[in-house]
């Protein structure tokens, strides 16, 4: 609204304490209106600002001061715009993680993740959604083809939520402060409560305010580029990563231009009012996108949610577009309505909020904005929306609710044991084997059900999430024995019970008893109720009664059953003749009562290791699973044996390990525990398959003299070839720091690494690898190998230095063409394979490497008996001893340091022997021992540790994941020796020594810095190198706009220092704070730039001229005023004025009363004549003075007579000027003459001649 002026103008102006409403009316200054986007308002009216609500009220706007959410928006072909705004587009074919608050910082407890589902909709590569999964708390919402399904799970916590359909969306608000809203299509859009800032991840951003900072991964990098950002959020590793898609308008010319031309309504003037709010640009980039994309149908409902989203941010914005037509997306609100009704209608921008039957009080949140869709228009007498059956309804139709909640009895889920079960499962469902079902169903309310009666169908399996068949264990006592003669009893699991016997009487675990009794007419009576009610069986008999717990009234189920009767007589001691009792014979019965029925004689495994066999009728016998005799075997090897169970999971064998293992210069154990030495300085095949099964699994060792003096070797490295891979397993000083080198198809890796073939994880000091699929693992610790392979899969065909597993080692010595060597240094030379890096171990010429047997044991006292070998016989290894034979070792050491200038070398035996302890669960920390001598110096930042577990955890969930929850190990144990981070730490990441208090991010060191991982690797931590880079401020300000630093911040600001103002031709113009500016085609209009708080605004004046008459100026003397707007002149001099005169008045003798006022009229009227240059004669203007205004007053008169009467006289009010007609006195003669007078105007009288 225009701001008044302060100048002082004359014409027409509003009464005092009336302000100008800008239409030419007048109004009070309080019931002035507001204005709001060109729009004004009257007092009173509200608008939606953002998620507050504006009223006008005295010429200001008065709103509410709620906090608003962050809006995340996913629309169309994969566009996203992120919580900070960043704008970008992603089309992957996989699940991603839109947002969750599982994050770093709040790993474990989280309360929400949203996951995206795309697929293809087009031919471009482009991507829509698919489906949404909202996981809340303890429940998981899917959300696909228009409607929602609800799952819950057994973990989380719960977290209240609402579901609404608001117009064309489905909406879910929850109370840990998340609302998504949905439109049942591509478009979703997420808000998150304030207090989420900084603490969530995924694909729309962290909500920090700092979009820069958007594109931060699943590891915590904040990266620059789109596809590195998006892939990084896949659910699923193994989900192909995304690429660059094709220019869809490029790759589909032909829909370009109809995408172009449909598209073009978003920057038409249907969407005018907001453009100047929102930007169209981006949102018809999309669209035509979008359009040109939907090649393979849909095309138009890519495009019409193209324009949906725009049309949303504009609602948002606060702008309603009405750009649905039935030509263009129409919505047919109509197909709601019943036939002859009008209830249902489309609204671009939703309805004020309605009463349903989920919200009867009719208050919405402030943080929903109003969404576009069909809304009813429900009538006074049926004011509540049904938003089930979409139908209006009086309040007593809704049924029951709870918080705002429709309270649907369905939706109570059943506790059974600890599960949960929702409504309608079947919780168990079995037999008692007398021809009855048990069945318990989760009802209404969570109330269970239970119910038994007579199989006489099969029963129907139901599918639940937990198995629905339950076994009950109907523990059947024994009949007692009686010397009477009975008449009958009931048959139950192959007895005879007499006539008031208890047949079973168990429980579901979850208070509720079923019991069997043979009443007197020998029929198997059933029961089932509370386990508070007392149950006994009838007691004509002096029989017993079972009660369980306190008598109270409870609901019993009671079934009849009626097998076979049996008549029986027991035989009694007589001096007559003895009897003889005949039992009658009853036909073989089917088990047709089970599910599925069995015929009689049938078997099948009944689970927990038992078989069933079906008797007959009721009559079910359960036998264990046979499992032959099994023996342990004694393995050659001297290790225990592993328990290995068959298929079923019952019956275990044992089998022996298949075990190869060397150490030192170097020793060997092969698989069946044979032991020699061999210094071969070559590469040698340590393990391969005699006849190939799997793959090329094959294991090469590569030795080298380790003492060149004596000609001893050691080992250098293994390599390992399955299926197309090759394995090496290398350590090497590097820069006095032993460094372990690890291979994969000639490129290095660092561990932990998996693939779908094989993992490789490191301590530290050694490298395992392990191939799930034939169970084999390989472990390297520089000088001590070991080789682990399943018996089951490789007995009778291994070779090589490892020699034959067989569990006999009489074929251990086996040579390359198949013969057994006595000797196996001799047959461990003959495996020598080409090295092109030992061009010498080729020559037929090599010598044979010395024969080194076994030590033998002697009384004599040895020339050499080194300490560091008898910690092997100490108590360090005393367990270990009793498993594992410990004299290959004591023996290898003894010779090892005998043979090299240092005892060191002693330490290799020591540790063999402590791995393979390891190997059977028995840890042995014996370098604490050594007296120093074999101390493992870890980096500055671990500790050593003798047991510690095979794979570290470290801050990289998914790496635990992956390599430590996944993982389990067969042959071995899951801990092993190593460098682990201290206690009370964790291990960073997986490729570094760095051990943290806690898990968290790395941040710059300084705020003023934007930095992103290089290629640049650190030598010390091996870790990508963090590099930093000045953040680049943005100086350009817009017209009006002065940068500014800004102590404290790294970036400045921009401020404003002038006022800008845009005139409708478009142009712009800047006026400095207290200076004036006037358009040259409009000098009635002053715009000046003034200060209002902490801004400048330009105020407009408007100069009203008074009206302008020419006739009241003196001539010549009309002009322009000085500042170019009003006509002003210099007005004719009056003085016609009333003028008084107090006398008394007289009428017929008659005299008033008291003098009174006569008022009259005089002075001049500006009376003249001027020659008129147009009518080329003189122009005469006459005026006369004289009364403008009178009225008539009353006087009282008095006669002499004394009599008195009323008299009126008239009273003039005002004077002024009054033109007449100027009366010539010549007029008479002129016209004689031949002139004729013309009236020019009103007052004058112009003559002109006649030609």
């Amino acid at each position: 609204m225009d701001c008044i002026s302060t100048e002082c103008t004359s014409g027409c102006m509003c009464p005092q304490g009336l302000v100008s409403d800008g239409k030419g009316g007048c109004v009070k200054e309080d019931l002035c209106p507001c204005m709001h986007n060109g729009a004004s308002y009257q007092p009173g009216d509200k608008i939606r600002v953002d998620c507050n609500t504006c009223t006008c009220k005295d010429r200001r706007w008065q709103c509410t001061s709620n906090q608003c959410q962050g809006t995340c928006a996913i629309y169309g072909d994969g566009h996203y715009i992120t919580f900070d705004g960043k704008r970008f587009s992603f089309s992957g074919d996989c699940e991603y993680t839109l947002i969750q608050d599982y994050c770093s910082q709040n790993n474990e407890n989280g309360t929400f993740r949203v996951i995206t589902e795309n697929i293809p909709c087009g031919t471009t590569g482009t991507t829509c959604s698919k489906a949404i999964k909202l996981f809340l708390g303890n429940n998981e919402l899917k959300l696909s083809e228009g409607n929602y399904q609800v799952i819950q799970r057994d973990t989380g916590v719960e977290v209240p939520y609402q579901i609404r359909y608001m117009g064309i969306y489905l909406v879910i608000e929850a109370n840990n402060g998340l609302i998504l809203m949905w439109d049942k299509k591509t478009s979703m859009f997420i808000k998150l409560n304030p207090k989420f800032q900084g603490l969530v991840c995924g694909l729309c951003g962290n909500y920090d305010g700092n979009e820069n900072n958007d594109f931060t991964t699943r590891s915590q990098a904040v990266v620059v580029d789109t596809l590195e950002f998006g892939n990084s959020w896949k659910v699923s590793p193994s989900c192909p990563d995304a690429v660059v898609t094709k220019d869809p308008c490029s790759s589909n010319p032909y829909r370009k231009s109809w995408a172009q031309r449909q598209c073009s309504i978003i920057q038409s003037t249907v969407f005018t009012a907001c453009h100047s709010q929102v930007d169209p640009t981006p949102y018809y980039d999309a669209c035509v996108t979008d359009s040109c994309a939907c090649d393979t149908g849909g095309d138009c409902e890519c495009f019409c949610t193209a324009v949906a989203a725009y049309a949303e941010a504009c609602n948002e914005a606060g702008v309603c577009v009405a750009w649905r037509s039935p030509e263009i997306c129409p919505l047919f609100c109509d197909f709601y309505n019943p036939p002859g009704e009008c209830e249902w209608h489309y609204k671009p921008c939703g309805s004020p909020c309605m009463k349903t039957c989920r919200n009867p009080s009719g208050k919405c949140s402030s943080q929903i904005p109003a969404l576009e869709g069909c809304y009813p228009k429900c009538p006074p007498e049926q004011p509540y929306f049904d938003e089930d059956s979409m139908t209006c309804v009086q309040r007593e139709s809704c049924g029951c609710f709870d918080v705002q909640c429709s309270y649907n009895v369905h939706a109570c889920s059943c506790t059974y044991q600890g599960n949960k079960y929702p409504y309608g499962t079947t919780i168990y469902n079995t037999t008692d084997g007398l021809g009855s079902c048990i069945t318990a169903v989760c009802g209404e309310n969570g109330t269970i059900h239970r119910d038994m009666y007579h199989c006489t169908t099969p029963a129907t399996t139901t599918t639940t999430p937990e198995p629905t068949t339950t076994i009950f264990n109907f523990t059947t006592p024994s009949p007692k024995t009686t010397s009477r003669t009975t008449e009958c009893g009931c048959h139950y699991n192959g007895k005879l019970f007499p006539r008031g016997s208890l047949l079973y009487n168990t429980t579901d675990g979850d208070d509720w008893c079923f019991t069997a009794f043979c009443n007197e007419t020998c029929e198997i009576e059933k029961h089932s109720k509370h386990c508070h009610t007392t149950v006994s069986p009838p007691t004509t008999s002096a029989q017993t009664s079972t009660a369980v717990g306190p008598t109270t009234p409870g609901k019993t189920t009671t079934v009849k059953s009626t097998p076979t009767k049996t008549e029986s007589s027991t035989a009694e001691t007589s001096a007559t003749a003895p009897t003889t009792s005949l039992p009658t014979t009853t036909p073989y019965k089917n088990c047709d009562h089970l599910t599925p029925p069995r015929k009689h004689g049938e078997s099948w495994h009944f689970g927990n290791c038992t078989i069933a066999t079906c008797q007959g009728g009721s009559n079910i016998t359960l036998e264990p699973v046979p499992c032959e005799p099994v023996t342990k075997p004694q393995c050659a090897n001297g290790l225990p044996p592993l328990a290995k169970y068959d298929e079923s999971g019952c019956c275990v064998r044992y089998e022996c390990q298949c075990v190869c293992y060397g150490w030192g210069d170097p020793h060997y154990v092969t698989f069946d525990g044979q032991y020699y030495g061999f210094q071969g300085n070559c590469t040698y095949v340590l393990v391969k398959q005699i006849i190939p099964k799997y793959d090329n699994f094959t294991v090469i060792i590569d030795n080298y003299n380790c003492h060149s003096e004596d000609g001893l070797s050691c080992p250098r490295s293994l390599t390992i070839y399955y299926k197309s891979y090759e394995v090496i397993l290398d350590q090497r000083t590097i820069n006095g720091i032993t460094t372990n080198l690890i291979y994969v198809n000639q490129k290095r890796i660092i561990p932990a690494y998996k693939n779908s073939v094989f993992t490789i994880t490191s301590s530290g000091i050694d490298m395992v690898l392990e191939i799930p699929e034939i169970n084999a693992l390989v472990s390297f610790k520089g000088l001590t190998f070991s080789i682990f392979l399943p018996y089951s899969l490789f007995h009778h065909n291994t070779e090589g230095q490892c020699g034959t597993c067989d569990n006999t080692r009489k074929n251990d010595c086996r040579l390359p063409n198949g013969q057994i060597d006595p000797s196996c240094p001799d047959m461990a030379n003959h495996w020598r394979i080409h090295d092109k890096n030992k061009p010498y171990c080729d020559t037929t010429t090599t010598v044979q490497p010395p024969v080194t047997p076994l030590p033998p044991r002697t009384t004599e006292t040895p020339i050499c008996n080194p300490v560091i070998c008898e910690i092997i016989y100490g108590k360090v290894f005393e367990e270990c001893r009793t498993v594992i034979p410990a004299l290959p070792f004591y023996e290898a050491c003894r010779f090892d340091v005998c043979h090299m200038p240092h005892t060191k070398i002693g330490c290799s035996s020591l540790q063999a022997y402590a791995a393979l302890c390891a190997s059977v669960g028995v840890c042995v920390d014996w370098r604490s021992a050594t007296g120093g001598e074999c101390d493992y110096n870890c980096s500055a930042t671990k500790v050593y540790k003798p047991c510690g577990p095979a794979v570290q955890p470290t801050c990289n969930a998914r790496y635990n994941e992956k390599f430590i929850q996944q993982n389990s190990r067969e042959q071995t144990s899951d801990f092993t020796e190593g460098c682990f981070c201290p206690q009370g730490t964790i291990l960073f990441n997986s490729f570094s020594d760095i051990c943290v208090p806690s898990c968290g991010v790395s941040v710059p060191k300084d705020t003023c810095e934007l930095c992103q991982c290089s290629y640049e690797v650190d030598p010390n931590t091996r870790l990508n190198i963090i590099a930093c880079d000045p953040m680049r401020c943005d100086k350009n300000c817009q017209l009006g706009f002065t940068y500014q630093a800004v102590p404290g911040q790294c970036c400045g600001q921009c401020v404003q220092d002038s006022c800008v103002i845009m005139l409708p031709d478009h142009t712009v113009h800047v006026i400095e704070p207290g200076d004036t500016w006037s358009p040259a085609g409009d000098k009635c209009v002053k715009y000046e730039c003034v200060k209002i708080e902490d801004q400048f605004v330009p105020v407009e004046a408007k100069t009203t001229c008074p009206l302008f008459n020419r006739k009241d100026c003196t001539p010549g003397t009309e002009r322009i005023a000085p500042d170019g707007c009003c006509h002003v002149c210099v007005p004719i001099p009056r003085n016609c004025n009333i003028k008084t005169n107090t006398t008394y008045i007289t009428n017929n003798g008659c005299q008033s009363s008291k003098p009174v006022d006569i008022t009259s009229c005089g002075g001049s009227c500006g009376t003249y004549s001027m020659y008129s240059v147009e009518a080329n004669t003189m122009d005469h203007t006459c005026s006369c003075c004289q009364e403008m205004d009178t009225t008539q007053k009353q006087v009282q008169m008095v006669c002499p007579d004394g009599t008195t009467f009323s008299h009126s006289y008239t009273y003039v009010e005002k004077c002024g000027c009054k033109e007449i007609e100027c009366e010539d006195r010549d007029t008479q003669q002129s016209t004689s003459k031949g002139q004729e007078p013309s009236k020019s105007s009103k007052g004058r009288k112009v003559y002109r001649r006649r030609r």
